[in-house]
């Protein structure tokens, strides 16, 4: 009798040990730890654990590495750390619910759409305007203001770089004077851009980037003058529909507002490069995102 109690005691004892090594576990970062793509020495680096991050962690040991479940760009992809790297961290039992959100990626890191609201403040040096019977008006440095609104979507490339794409319905006002006279400009374009922007820390919210625009014009450029209130829009020698490309400057911050909404304030500047001569703009603004 004695000797069966020690079997089934012995039995139970090895189900449990195989039991607890095939356990879900996590691993609560404590430091710290980069994520890399593969369990190979000087393999890319796809991410980078932070302090207070719990994250699913295999049991099977891969060489010098671990595996780990890590969100990159919106969905959950296998990683590997290094045995080094956790040491110091906990290792705990999976707590329900974890498994579907192994680790919270900063904005930059997932995969958002969003809508963008800019205030485009645009100068202009003197330029001339031709006129269908000969003459011609110079008029003196231009600016003026407007606001349009965008729509974009932004593509995490890896931990610290994302690539953007933008449609805007862009607004152009320029006023200057003319013989005494206040003339005003105005066009309207429907613009596609391509920025890439990058984040200084792979957990960070501060980002520098550029990138091209392509603006095509919705219709003729309309030339008033508001002191006659005339139209010189007809009069003009010159009145096709114009296309620029813009070349883009930006930086921005991300502001964390809810679990999946974030807003975005950014300052940019941008030089319309085939303009005669250039045309210059400054655009505050802000986008409200949200991530998938």
């Amino acid at each position: 009798m004695k000797q069966k109690n020690c079997l089934r005691i012995l039995f139970f004892a090895t189900l449990l040990f195989a039991m607890s090594a095939n356990a879900a576990i996590d691993l609560v970062v404590k430091k710290k730890i980069p994520v890399y793509k593969e369990p190979e020495q000087g393999t890319e680096q796809i991410s980078e654990l932070q302090p207070g991050d719990r994250v699913p962690l295999s049991p099977r040991g891969y060489g010098f590495f671990r595996k780990v479940l890590v969100r990159i760009g919106g969905e959950t992809q296998s990683g590997y750390v290094l045995k080094k790297d956790i040491v110091g961290s906990r290792v705990l039992a999976r707590e329900k619910g974890l498994a579907e959100a192994p680790v919270t990626l900063p904005y930059h890191q997932r995969l958002s759409a969003g809508l963008h609201i800019s205030y485009s403040m645009a100068v202009q040096p003197s330029r001339e305007y031709g006129f269908a019977d000969g003459s011609i008006v110079k008029v003196s440095d231009l600016s003026g203001n407007a606001a349009y609104f965008s729509a974009f979507v932004n593509y995490p490339l890896d931990p610290q770089w994302v690539l953007q794409g933008g449609l805007s319905n862009r607004s152009l006002i320029l006023e200057g004077t003319a013989s005494n006279q206040k003339i005003e400009v105005t066009q309207g374009f429907l613009s596609f851009s391509g920025k890439i922007k990058y984040y200084f820390d792979a957990r960070g919210d501060f980002s520098v980037g550029g990138g091209l625009e392509y603006a095509r014009g919705s219709g003729t450029p309309k030339v008033v003058n508001k002191t006659a209130g005339t139209s010189l829009s007809d009069s003009l020698r010159d009145s096709d529909v114009p296309s620029f490309f813009i070349l883009n400057l930006v930086i921005g911050y991300d502001f964390e507002l809810f679990e999946r909404v974030f807003l975005l304030p950014q300052m940019q500047v941008g030089a319309f490069l085939n303009s005669s001569p250039m045309i210059i703009s400054y655009e505050p603004g802000i986008a409200a995102a949200y991530t998938f």
